[in-house]
């Protein structure tokens, strides 16, 4: 085999390129964080991540209240030409 010509120099570099690429993206690994560490970096302590737990325990019982459906205003009427676009005519 004599010297490689441009091309067969461009796909050696390819592949030796893509190989190189595969092996070092296989290398990254994700960091697991820890939410209270995360928490503790921003500058919340200990006595405060206690503080807002008791606070949103206190808050619990408080009664939350929900929407009882669909308005019934809304849905009392058919849809229009222009407020329906997958209604198909017969």
């Amino acid at each position: 085999m004599a010297n490689p010509t441009g091309k067969q120099a461009l796909v050696l570099f390819l592949i030796v390129f893509m190989v190189l690429m595969i092996r070092s993206e296989a290398r990254v690994h994700r960091k697991e964080l820890d939410s209270r560490q995360l928490l503790r970096e921003m500058g919340y302590t200990g006595s405060k991540l206690e503080y807002h737990r008791r606070i949103s325990l206190l808050n619990s019982d408080i009664d939350r209240v929900s929407p009882g459906g669909p308005d019934p205003e809304h849905h009392s009427h058919s849809p229009g030409k222009a407020q329906c676009l997958t209604c198909i005519p017969i």
